[in-house]
């Protein structure tokens, strides 16, 4: 029997695609707080601010995003935020104040987010289902790719503070996204599941299970009239059918609850809570722990190297780390798919928990660069088990919502590590935060044993 394509002509170039926009969005990150305190004269509290509100922006996009793939048509979502993107990419350079420039991150990281939700929901309709947690392993790595190439452009073009060469660079990395989009071929009507579609699915189920109770009554009358007639012959007889009787009331309550719950919950369908899908928020919340580990680890990686005295092997540290996914990944999601995701995230996580300690203790280039190849099989692991496994758990005709909560609650996992890994570096300096790291990562392994593993 042969195995289902996981390489079409759609899905090389939806990946293409995300590695276009997540090398839009590296460029900028690694060099924005540089950006906005030389252009602005503010400090590293502002331009640390105006790095990370791009991931703001992302966070309030992932919240509609769901709704947007699942009512419009994926390819035209994908067009429009690219062309937001493209323009946005733009204004950069005529920002003329500090404010203005937030506005611009904002925006951009909003085109960002409903961007990737996208094009990931467009690869995960495009998998075969018996080899999905491999194929979103080898997408994931488009974003992979993004994180070491676009910092290593960034940092190479923007010397004696000119960062025109880096916004005309993100300007193409998004022209030729939108270029590689006129090519693809992906089926709309097929993919994309209306909401009306799936609204009037689960009313026709509601009104099936409302209906349920009437028919047992119907039936359980045919047998108050038949035994008026027929006389039984004992008393166990008689009680056992009052017993039985007595269940089958039971469970058309029961289901007459469920129905009922059904239709409350399509009530609220158009509210808030209806932009994101429960099912997957278990396992996006041990996402949103381990990215805050990981975006503690990115952010502080320059400070910590100088401290230490190792800034020149920093700069080859996410080298090895980009390679050392790369290696890993294929593997892990071959894994995932036979044997499930606890064996591919129990592993990863112990990984990340010895690659930190390494890290912490490094006092030479070795010690760092092994510890990055460690770090990038754990992390890189955690990071293909758990999304596989968001858009595994998530229920037909839900795909895009499920997406947007996974991608949300990581990017606030990125965003909120900064800021409160940031706080113990004063008394306990880089070492103990990177060790705390560590131990955070570990509770995170418990972590997923009680609300992720069963799924």
């Amino acid at each position: 029997m042969t195995k289902a394509t996981i390489w079409t002509r759609d899905f090389i170039i939806i990946t293409a695609v995300n590695f276009l926009i997540a090398a839009n969005f590296y460029l900028l990150m690694v060099v924005m707080a540089r950006f906005a305190m030389y252009s602005f004269d503010v400090g590293e509290a502002l331009g640390g601010f105006a790095a990370s509100s791009f991931v703001l922006g992302a966070l309030i996009a992932r919240l509609f995003s769901g709704r947007l793939i699942s009512t419009y048509k994926p390819n035209v979502v994908l067009f429009a935020s690219l062309g937001v993107n493209l323009l946005i990419t733009l204004a950069y350079v005529a920002c003329a104040s500090y404010v203005l420039l937030i506005v611009v991150r904002l925006i951009h990281g909003a085109a960002f987010g409903i961007g990737t939700t996208t094009t990931l929901t467009i690869a995960s309709k495009l998998l075969p289902p018996r080899r999905r947690g491999e194929g979103i392993g080898y997408f994931s790595l488009s974003q992979t790719l993004a994180t070491a190439i676009g910092p290593f452009i960034a940092l190479s073009i923007s010397a004696d503070q000119d960062f025109r060469p880096v916004f005309l660079t993100c300007f193409s990395t998004i022209a030729m996204a939108i270029g590689a989009m006129v090519l693809l071929g992906y089926d709309n009507k097929q993919a994309s599941t209306p909401r009306t579609n799936s609204a009037q699915a689960r009313s026709q189920t509601t009104n099936t299970q409302l209906r349920r109770p009437t028919t047992t009554s119907r039936t359980q009358l045919a047998h108050s009239r038949q035994s008026t007639h027929e006389q039984p012959r004992n008393t166990q007889n008689h009680a056992a059918q009052s017993h039985r009787t007595r269940q089958k009331s039971q469970q058309t309550s029961q289901q007459a609850g469920r129905a009922f719950s059904g239709a409350f919950a399509e009530s609220f369908s158009g509210t808030f809570t209806g932009s994101l899908e429960g099912a997957v928020m278990p396992i996006s919340l041990v996402s949103l722990v381990m990215y805050l580990c990981y975006s503690a680890l990115v952010s502080f990686m320059s400070g910590y190297s100088i401290s230490i005295g190792l800034q020149d092997s920093s700069s080859i540290f996410f080298v090895v780390y980009a390679l050392a996914v790369l290696a890993s990944r294929p593997l892990a999601g071959r894994i995932f798919d036979r044997q499930g995701a606890a064996f591919v995230l129990y592993p990863a996580f112990g990984l990340f928990v010895v690659g930190m300690v390494l890290f912490s203790a490094s006092t030479n280039s070795h010690m760092l660069l092994i510890a990055a190849a460690i770090l990038g099989v754990g992390f890189g692991s955690i990071q293909l088990g758990t999304q596989a496994s968001a858009v595994k758990q998530a229920p037909k005709g839900r795909l895009a919502h499920a997406n947007a909560t996974y991608l949300m609650l990581s990017d606030i996992g990125m965003a909120l590590g900064p800021m409160l890994m940031g706080l113990l570096i004063g008394p306990y300096g880089y070492r103990g935060m990177y060790i705390a790291v560590a131990i955070i990562a570990a509770v995170c392994m418990v972590l997923y044993r009680f609300i992720g593993a069963h799924k």
